[in-house]
């Protein structure tokens, strides 16, 4: 099994940001911030560090929203953590900012709707 994250960091319980995925699967789609998890990473620490590597963002919460697994004929399962934040500080890093952008929450483009 595979543990991933994703995360979904939230403006004013009204807007969630997406990147632009850039490679693999997904790639030209808007896609929240995460990654595998590495050696004794707890899912909290690779969704904080995941989300500081891939937005800039220090998230100061972080709160389970769903547990979703993928299971595959040919492959390691995946179990994908997904995580939401309101509070972060810092600034864009590795993405530039037309990579990154605000949905309204619940929107199509957001496909999903977070409430707390």
């Amino acid at each position: 099994m595979i543990d991933a994250t994703i995360c979904l960091p939230i403006r004013d319980e009204r807007e969630i940001s997406l990147g632009l995925k850039l490679q693999k699967v997904g790639a030209g789609l808007y896609n929240g911030y995460g990654g595998k998890r590495k050696g004794s990473e707890t899912v909290e620490q690779t969704a904080r560090r995941e989300l500081k590597e891939e937005a800039g963002i220090e998230a100061e919460d972080l709160e389970k929203v769903a547990e979703l697994t993928f299971l595959w004929p040919d492959k390691p399962d995946w179990t994908r953590w997904c995580m939401s934040t309101s509070r972060g500080a810092g600034k864009e890093t590795f993405m530039l900012p037309s990579r990154r952008r605000f949905f309204p929450n619940g929107s199509r483009w957001a496909v999903c709707r977070i409430t707390r």
